[in-house]
């Protein structure tokens, strides 16, 4: 439910010839419904994650089995031309959605610091709020044009661990927000940020 939310409000903000990224995408389902959900943007996609999903071959785009923090410029160049497709500009990037959390949060804020180390033209998240993390990323440069605090409570999420037997997973209680944050100098004229 809340990825299709994710991929039909995504609509709106994509342009032809996005490129997707995603930075750890499980079970691989949020990329291929953003490209079902959107066939007129001509769009694909590159998934990352440490763990290959069940499903490895996706119409479309390419799963590399990667550590995101290590995935630099040319892997990810590299990686669309597995799909027989060129990248070249960071105003083609779309990168998201959902990194693990992480003790305090600070996973997240890490795993969106080095997304924006790309220069994405948007930066789409479903993530705790990292602001008061130690590891804060620098959004300066963004603008948030949509935020919904509301979409992923409850039991949208499988959060593994038990705060009972186990103190370290704090991260459990945080409900995370869905959140699009657009680069400031791709901003259409006119148009004001998210309050």
């Amino acid at each position: 439910r809340i990825l299709q939310l994710v991929a039909n409000k995504l609509k709106e903000f994509l342009e032809k010839g996005d490129r997707l990224v995603d930075f750890s995408c499980g079970a691989n389902e949020w990329a291929p419904l953003v490209l079902k959900s959107n066939p007129d943007v001509g769009m694909d996609f590159v998934s990352f994650d440490l763990f290959p999903p069940k499903d490895l071959e996706c119409e479309g785009g390419v799963f590399v089995k990667h550590d995101w923090f290590s995935v630099n410029v040319d892997t990810i160049r590299a990686s669309f031309q597995l799909n027989n497709r060129s990248w070249a500009e960071s105003d083609e990037l779309v990168i998201g959605l959902n990194p693990p959390f992480g003790y305090q949060n600070n996973q997240a804020a890490s795993f969106i610091k080095h997304a924006t180390s790309f220069n994405p033209r948007l930066l789409v998240l479903i993530a705790p709020d990292v602001a008061k993390t130690h590891t804060a990323p620098d959004l300066s440069k963004y603008t948030l044009v949509h935020q919904d605090v509301s979409s992923c409570r409850d039991t949208v999420f499988y959060l593994p661990g038990n705060t009972a037997t186990n103190p370290h997973i704090m991260g459990t209680h945080t409900t995370p927000h869905f959140a699009i944050y657009r680069r400031k100098d791709k901003e259409p004229k006119g148009l004001c940020a998210v309050k």
